[in-house]
């Protein structure tokens, strides 16, 4: 890789084309056709990336440990970090920089500037080097999440590896395919009255502004890497805004980020860090500002609704939490559906927000091929499989990872309370710790199940992000979807699940889910994960009910990021071809005669028409010589063929303009070389003659015209307009 600025943006441009712009290609394609694809591959086998990488990569990590994570940005203040680790339960005592928001502000305002003049294709290669480069080094971020969020090392390797830098690129891809969309400039024609107009139209993608990245603790680079790339692709240049407990992971990204921004000569503030602390939150701040127009936001659904509910002149792209239920009207297999659900509830200790929470069933109970299962079985045959698990501490550990904080302990023991002494209620497993093989102090928990009465939607209907599994009784297969669809639209969800072997139950239950804007697994079972969300292939979040507004990612989701500014002027080339039909004779006689009657048909008069298209603010220009010959023969293959003739004391006429100024008059009398008349035949429509205006009144100017080729620099031109 290049060690040294590149020394302007068309060459960072080809060096960056020339590594990225078939991955950029392809994944557009993907988010076309929907397909499974992915540059990079989420699994850690040292047969893929070779033997030396696990060891490289976690010894990376360990050396931050105790010592200041090195960047160097505007309005340094302090060194701050909180960082404790899930699995050691110590702290990292890594510090990494706080800097003033005004001095961060400043700095983006600034990178804003020339950032936003960089073509967005070059943009969009920028964010495919930072996304190679994080790959490249993502063992030592697979060590980072482990220590800062608790999931396992496969799962960090994975879904906050290569699955969340797929969920970067396919925003980048829907961010290039929208500005792609819209064309640099165009020509309109219409005609209006006897007049036919021609504009040029040119139209300039704009940012936004400064774009605020708040992000989320237990998936640090979920929601901040499609944030990332989605501003920067679209211009905007990025505050980044870690928890207070997870920041190293987005640390690391934005020091990427300003390396790889430095490197190819780009203002590495385009990307800055915001850290915080608990005790004094620093997002506010930024949000307050009217600098910063844009922002993301990934976490509690308070804060999540305060800012939707406040912030209105800004665009806002939200993901918060929901209650993500289960519907089983019938299976074919149960333990097969059970184990589906409760490895899904199991996974990441279901800090996750598609983890499944609430089971619907229908109290009758439910066909299980020729047995009915009750709503006590269902509960049981999911503790049987989490028991199964747990007898594995290794697979355990691989699957359930550690609890990230001490919290999630809390609102499970919250709901043990709440549930210890209700009615009807039964707890078919209780919560407890597994032994972690590796790391025997990790916070670890195993799920909760207990069977709730339909009633106490106070316990099941709020997302508890913890592992709790609750099987609620109905009193029917579409009561059952009649609770989880009214949950999702008035609380929120991301994942729903259905096990049916109706197909007509399904029919007229994926109506239920859709008008409640909750996107819906049917019958997933085997080995991937219910819960898995594709990248270029499925949406994640749908914005139609209060989990959150936006979806990782669509058009939607870059479109409002930027702006479009246009320009307008008149058609310069096509006010010649007007003065070229009058002095040919090819423009309608009344329009001639008329034309002649408000002066068109004299020099004076023609003149007054053309000052007033200047005070309009149109500058004329030659038509190309091609046009020129087509039109006039010979005469436009004199000596000056690119349409300048030198006169007299070195200065330049547009020949076409002096062969205007050099018809005939019509009266009889010879032109004048100067292509002016004399002022004794220059008659108004009473006989008297009018007086001339002479050459004084014609005043030469030069001007700066680009050239036809558009990239090949100027030319000038010297341009005549009436006094």
């Amino acid at each position: 890789m290049a060690t040294q600025a590149t020394a302007s943006p068309d060459a960072a441009y080809k060096e960056l084309s020339a590594r990225h712009s078939d991955t950029l290609a392809r994944a557009i394609e993907a988010v076309s056709t929907r397909e499974s694809w992915s540059p990079f591959s989420d699994s850690p086998s040292s047969k893929i990336h070779g033997a030396e990488k696990p060891a490289e990569g976690q010894a990376a990590f360990m050396a931050w440990l105790g010592k200041r994570y090195e960047i160097d940005q505007p309005g340094i203040t302090e060194w701050i970090g909180d960082e404790v680790s899930p699995y050691t339960r110590k702290s990292l005592d890594i510090t990494y920089p706080r800097s003033e928001p005004a001095a961060l502000i400043e700095a983006g305002n600034a990178a804003l500037a020339s950032w936003r003049k960089v073509n967005f294709e070059t943009r969009a290669l920028v964010c495919l080097e930072i996304a190679q480069r994080l790959y490249d080094r993502n063992f030592e971020m697979a060590h980072a999440i482990m220590h800062v969020a608790g999931q396992s090392y496969v799962q960090a390797f994975a879904g906050s590896g290569p699955n969340a830098l797929d969920r970067g690129i396919e925003a980048l891809a829907y961010a290039v395919k929208a500005m792609r969309d819209v064309t640099p400039h165009a020509v309109w024609r219409r005609k209006f009255g006897p007049d036919d107009v021609a504009l040029e139209k040119h139209y300039t993608i704009m940012p936004r502004g400064l774009a605020l990245v708040i992000c989320c603790a237990s998936f640090p680079t979920w929601n901040s890497h499609p944030a990332l790339f989605a501003n920067l692709a679209t211009g905007n240049p990025a505050i980044m805004k870690p928890h207070p407990i997870a920041i190293f992971p987005v640390a690391m990204t934005v020091k990427i980020a300003r390396e790889v921004l430095s490197e190819f000569g780009f203002d590495p503030n385009v990307v800055t860090l915001a850290t915080d602390t608990r005790d004094e939150p620093v997002a506010q701040a930024f949000i307050d500002d009217p600098a910063v127009q844009i922002i993301d936001f990934t976490g509690s659904a308070r804060y999540g609704s305060q800012l939707e509910n406040s912030i209105t002149k800004k665009a806002l792209f939200t993901e918060t939490s929901g209650v993500n239920s289960v519907v089983i009207e019938s299976v074919a297999d149960l333990p097969t559906t059970a184990r589906a659900v409760a490895r899904s509830a199991s996974l990441f200790s279901a800090q996750m927000c598609t983890s499944p929470q609430t089971i619907f069933v229908p109290a009758n109970g439910i066909a299980t091929g020729e047995a009915t299962a009750s709503p006590r079985d269902v509960a049981q045959a999911l503790a049987a499989e989490i028991d199964a698990l747990v007898e594995n501490p290794k697979a355990a550990a691989g699957v359930m990872g550690a609890v990230q904080a001490e919290l999630s302990m809390d609102v499970v023991d919250a709901v043990r309370g709440k549930l210890a002494d209700a009615k009807g209620v039964e707890i078919v497993r209780e919560a407890s710790p597994y032994p972690h093989p590796e790391y025997p102090e990790a916070r670890t928990l195993t799920p909760l199940v207990a069977v709730v009465p339909a009633e106490m939607e106070a316990v099941y209907a709020d997302e508890q992000f913890g592992p709790v599994l609750f099987v609620v009784p109905t009193q029917s297969a579409d009561d059952a979807v009649a609770r989880a669809t009214r949950l999702a639209k008035e609380n929120g969800t991301i994942a729903t699940y259905l096990y049916s072997t109706n197909e007509d139950f399904i029919a007229r239950s994926t109506d239920a889910y859709e008008e409640a804007g909750a996107n819906l697994s049917i019958n997933l079972h085997g080995s991937m994960w219910i819960n898995f969300a594709a990248a270029y292939s499925d949406y994640h979040v749908t914005g139609l009910n209060p989990a959150g507004n936006a979806s990782l990612a669509d058009l939607a989701f870059v479109a409002s990021r930027f702006r479009i500014v246009q320009r307008r002027r008149q058609e310069r080339q096509a006010l010649y071809r007007r003065d070229f039909q009058h002095q040919a004779g090819q423009a309608p006689r009344r329009q001639r005669q008329a034309d002649g009657a408000r002066g068109g048909g004299s020099r004076a008069g023609r003149c007054g028409r053309e000052r007033g298209r200047y005070r309009r603010g149109v500058v004329l220009e030659h038509a190309p010589a091609d046009a020129r010959r087509a039109e006039h023969g010979a005469r436009a293959d004199r000596p000056a063929a690119a349409g300048l003739r030198k006169r007299a004391g070195g200065q330049y006429r547009e020949c076409l303009r002096q062969r205007v100024l050099r018809a005939d008059p019509g009266d009889g009398t010879p032109a004048r070389r100067d292509g002016g008349h004399r002022a004794g035949r220059r008659r108004g429509e009473d006989g008297l003659p009018r007086p001339a205006r002479g050459n004084g009144s014609r005043i030469r100017r030069r001007h700066r015209y680009p050239r036809h080729g558009g990239d090949q620099g100027f030319r000038p031109v010297a341009r005549r307009r009436c006094g």
